[in-house]
């Protein structure tokens, strides 16, 4: 089996955690490697050097935010993925790192794989992908922004408050529940629509189809300070309409 494993570099354990994994599935036989960084900055060693053709699974070492990253890997080379945290939460990782000892090849392969949607959005010409969310949001602290939802181009509503979160069923348990919006099932071909904190307009989340398509746009955008953030990630300011929709591409996440 080869292996890939995608490290969370700014844990200051990453050094001595990444040695322990790399062992955990030596014991196994497996092959392991590693991204450029991490290999350049610990190793220097050619054998670490990854081809994607060749890899059967990828591994994430570090908390839910190294899974989202490794995620977008995982996509581009549909590859299956599975978690292991050593960092706070962990909700996406199957094991703890520090488990791992008890962990036998049985218990890997006992794993499910789960296919995961995400989405795709277009703003001023450029398309991206979210693994977790999509959120609209302002940028004073002060002060309300001014959204229109559209379903499938038609006006939904009108929001103001601190944004608007869209998310997949994989994010529905991140940001989204901490703005009261359900926990959508990863098997669920849908997405959440959460207001954050509306003043104005629906304050309940909306659940719509993976068929549908959403459109938010900025009322007034040179008085309505607002950032679209993807992933936790600040993207840019919003001065125009952004489209989300289900995106063709998917993640397999490995779970208990």
């Amino acid at each position: 089996m080869k292996i890939f494993i995608y490290v969370n570099k700014e844990n200051k354990n990453a050094y001595k955690d990444t040695l322990y994994l790399m062992d955990i599935f030596k014991r196994y036989n497996d092959q392991v490697f590693l991204d450029d960084e991490i290999n350049n900055l610990y190793f220097k060693d050619d054998k670490y050097k990854a081809d994607f053709k060749n890899i059967d699974y990828i591994v994430s070492l570090g908390g839910d935010g190294t899974v989202l990253k490794a995620a977008r890997i995982a996509c581009e080379h549909n590859i299956p993925l599975l978690g292991i945290n050593n960092g706070r939460l962990g909700y996406l990782c199957a094991f703890n790192l520090y488990d791992l000892e008890n962990v036998t090849i049985d218990d890997l392969n006992a794993l499910k794989h789960t296919k995961r949607s995400i989405l795709s959005y277009k703003h001023e010409g450029k398309e991206n992908i979210a693994i977790n969310d999509v959120i609209i949001s302002k940028n004073h602290p002060g002060r309300t922004i001014e959204l229109d939802l559209l379903l499938n181009d038609k006006k939904y509503t009108y929001i103001r408050g601190d944004g608007l979160c869209i998310a997949t069923p994989t994010g529905s348990s991140a940001y989204n529940l901490s703005c009261g919006g359900s926990i959508i099932l990863e098997n669920v071909d849908a997405f959440s629509i959460c207001p954050i904190c509306a003043h104005l307009s629906i304050s309940k989340p909306l659940i719509v189809s993976g068929s549908d398509k959403i459109t938010v746009e900025v009322k007034n955008a040179s008085l309505n300070d607002a950032y679209v953030i993807c992933d936790g990630e600040i993207i840019s300011e919003v001065k125009s309409k952004i489209e989300i929709t289900k995106s063709d591409k998917y993640f397999t996440l490995l779970v208990k």
